[in-house]
């Protein structure tokens, strides 16, 4: 074998390693995360956070709602000193 050859055979090794490496680092890591991620949704789910965070949602829109209103009569309307 060429020493260029050797090279590129070495390094095809390393990247098959790091690879299996990297699998099992990830297949360790992705069931933790979607364990960590279920529980952090029950526990938000339990508590109510989801009920409390569309409420205030609401009361948001809802108020947008009635600036938006409000603004839209302002403009219809003609005020008295224009006549």
């Amino acid at each position: 074998r060429s020493g260029l050859s050797a090279m590129a055979g070495a390094s095809a090794r390393a990247v098959k390693e790091l690879s299996l490496r990297d699998y099992k680092f990830y297949a360790k890591l992705v069931p933790l995360c979607f364990t960590v991620g279920a529980c952090m949704e029950f526990f938000m789910i339990k508590t109510g956070f989801y009920d409390t965070v569309t409420k205030l949602e609401a009361e948001k829109i809802a108020e947008s709602e009635a600036k938006r209103e409000a603004f839209l009569d302002s403009i219809k309307t003609p005020k008295k000193d224009q006549k």
